[in-house]
């Protein structure tokens, strides 16, 4: 599920849900461990001060601290943690 909000002043606000279901194949060692299903989300504030230059801050993954999204063959599943950053663009016109 998405949502892309414009307000006033330059401002967008978007925002992600989405949910995995188990995968029960995905296994890591012989012991089987499985990658659960799990539901995560997104989340972006933009700022367009002028028509060249563009600020943002994003979230991603922020519902919990970290999530398994796949297992190798004898490898340790792969996982996925909670970041932020930040970006700065400029457009040259």
């Amino acid at each position: 599920m998405q949502s892309d909000f414009e307000l006033p002043r330059k401002v967008d606000v978007d925002m992600t849900y989405r949910f995995v279901s188990a995968l029960p194949a995905q296994t890591s060692t012989p012991a089987g461990r499985t990658v659960n299903a799990y539901s995560t989300g997104d989340f972006r504030l933009g700022w367009q001060p002028s028509g060249r230059i563009g600020i943002s801050f994003v979230g991603q993954n922020l519902f919990q601290p970290q999530h398994p999204e796949f297992g190798g063959d004898d490898g340790p599943l792969v996982g996925i943690r909670r970041s932020y950053y930040g970006t700065i663009t400029w457009t040259l016109e």
